[in-house]
């Protein structure tokens, strides 16, 4: 489990808790050293190995507030068979108090004649990045300005890869603290 804030502060990725070789369900208090975990967003990494030195690795996002957790909208796309090799976001806060920007990067299983990566809020297209032929095997990294939101809104970026005979889109969400 990390906490990825606390409050309006990005505290970055600080590891609260560890529970290794569970293989059965299990309940968290939410308590660290005896003290509880104070509100802010934070994520829940999950390794499972499958044997043959692979491992599955998931993200799930987590807000806690007045001692519960709830899920939010994943910053994070696990490696797929489709278009993108990968696909995420720094954090799934940016902003704060030194309004940090929102880092997105992607990778491609092969060759796209075009990608265009969107920030939205709502509905709206806030931000278009646009690259033209990107290459396979390259992370291709982004920033998106914080100081353009107001505090408390999520924003979605969603990827479209265009092959000649294909598109994906792909969307992930971060919160402006």
């Amino acid at each position: 489990m990390f906490r990825q804030s606390a409050g309006r502060a990005i505290t970055g990725e600080r590891r609260v808790a560890h529970f290794a070789n569970r293989t059965k369900d299990f309940s968290w208090n939410g308590r660290r050293k005896g003290r509880r975990l104070g509100d802010g967003v934070s994520f829940a990494r999950f390794t499972m190995d499958l044997g043959g030195g692979v491992k599955d690795v998931r993200r799930v996002t987590l807000r806690h507030r007045k001692g519960a957790f709830r899920s939010r909208a994943p910053f994070y796309l696990r490696d797929t068979c489709g278009a993108l090799e990968s696909f995420k976001l720094q954090r799934p806060v940016f902003g704060g108090r030194g309004d940090r920007p929102l880092g997105i990067a992607y990778r491609l299983t092969s060759g796209a004649d075009v990608v265009v990566v969107e920030a939205l809020r709502g509905k709206k297209v806030v931000r278009r990045f646009r690259s033209t032929g990107a290459d396979a095997g390259r992370t291709y990294r982004l920033n998106l300005s914080a100081t353009r939101f107001p505090t408390g809104t999520d924003i979605r970026v969603r990827i479209v890869v265009r092959r000649a005979n294909a598109t994906s889109v792909s969307a992930l969400t971060a919160r402006r603290l």
